[in-house]
């Protein structure tokens, strides 16, 4: 992916993501994506999910969380829908914030 093409699709609770996020991160729950029966929406309704949280579906997206697990489902869901092209960061939040503290220390 180019530098500066993708947008970073968090998928923690809303109030972890309040809490500290990686910057031009979008949060889409990972809650938002299911059903009542906990079972993944239909691709129009992902869609609308996605759309709702400021991603544009037809550009490239890189999922993300605490530590890569929830990111997991944002990634199907993504594929569901057909965003041309994912990625999924498996260190998420945890090693971004990491990162971020070893450098400014």
């Amino acid at each position: 992916m180019e530098s500066g093409d993708s947008q970073i699709c968090d998928g923690r609770p809303a109030e972890m993501f309040s809490k500290g996020n990686i910057p031009k991160s979008h949060n889409v729950p990972f809650s938002m994506l299911l059903n009542g029966d906990n079972q993944l929406k239909s691709a129009d309704e992902l869609r609308s999910v996605f759309t709702s949280q400021g991603i544009d579906c037809g550009k490239p997206v890189v999922t993300s969380c605490a530590t890569g697990m929830k990111a997991s489902l944002l990634f199907l869901a993504a594929h569901e829908i057909g965003i041309p092209e994912m990625r999924l960061y498996d260190g998420s939040w945890t090693e971004y914030a990491a990162r971020k503290t070893e450098a400014t220390q």
